[in-house]
């Protein structure tokens, strides 16, 4: 998806990016297969043939060996706390729907962070009512 948006980008409001960002960590690859560091070189490759691009970029600035970056979930979600960013407004479901689903493996990795740093978890998960989960969505009711 980063492709296309960062082309419109280019195309319409001639800003030049070639370097997209994901939030895949150190220890992600652990749980879900397709977060590993040969997983997001292989992203880029896949940009840059479909493309015909050779100037993508494709990382995490979580998890970089290269410079040293590497940081668990864990370490994010408390430095994420620290730093008081909005970490309701981030998206990790494997589900790829509008809201987290709360029972794949990175909502479950979400919820277990949140809770190992002692904090509430203020990230809408669907659940068994899909009226109340709309409108928990829409008009910012929890």
């Amino acid at each position: 998806m980063g492709v296309p948006v960062a082309q419109k980008l280019r195309a319409e409001e001639r800003i030049p990016i070639d370097t997209v960002l994901c939030g895949v960590t150190s220890d992600d690859g652990r749980f879900v297969p397709s977060q590993t560091l040969t997983n997001m070189r292989l992203i880029m490759a896949t940009m840059m043939q479909v493309s015909q691009e050779d100037s993508w970029q494709f990382g995490s600035v979580f998890y970089e060996p290269s410079v040293r970056a590497s940081m668990t979930k864990a370490e994010v979600t408390r430095y994420l706390l620290r730093t008081k960013m909005p970490i309701r407004h981030t998206y990790s479901c494997d589900r790829k729907g509008i809201l987290h689903c709360g029972t794949c493996l990175s909502c479950q990795s979400r919820k277990y962070c949140m809770q190992k740093a002692g904090k509430a978890d203020g990230t809408w998960y669907l659940d068994g009512n899909p009226i109340r989960t709309v409108v928990r969505y829409v008009f910012g009711r929890d």
